[in-house]
Order: structure tokens, then sequence, then C-alpha cells
């Protein structure tokens, strides 16, 4: 298991955060999921097997986000 911790652009609000949150669910191997808007991060607990970059693209293409991988 890999915690992995996404800043994102564009977040304004509560229905934001869902809109995120049902983005990364969405992707195989995500076990869990703590967004919060005032520090706009994710962080995310996933399998091994999952590419991190996968959860950039769950909300780069499915949200009004921007989301980049937090080194």
């Amino acid at each position: 298991m890999k915690r992995i911790k996404l800043k994102i652009t564009g977040m304004k609000c509560m229905g934001c955060v869902s809109d995120v949150q049902n983005a990364l669910s969405k992707v195989l191997g995500v076990k869990n999921i703590n967004v919060d808007l005032g520090k706009n991060e994710a962080t995310v607990d996933i399998e091994d097997l999952v590419k991190p970059e996968d959860l950039e693209d769950a909300i780069n293409k499915n949200t009004n986000f921007k989301a980049h991988i937090e080194k």
C-alpha cells in the first residue's frame, strides 16, 4: 500500500471536493481518499499495482480541476 498526495487547483466548495472524491474512487485499487479543500490537496491510499499518474488522469480528465503529484 502506498500513500500519494496530490495538489489540486480549482476547488472552491464541498461540491468540488465531492467531484474529486468521485473521480478518484473510480480508479481500481484506491483504498482511502481524503480531500482537503483548505489545503487544495488530496491524500490517497492505493494498492502497489496502481500508478500514481492514474490518479492525476482521473482528476484531470473527469473533472474541471487540475491535479499533480506532490513530491
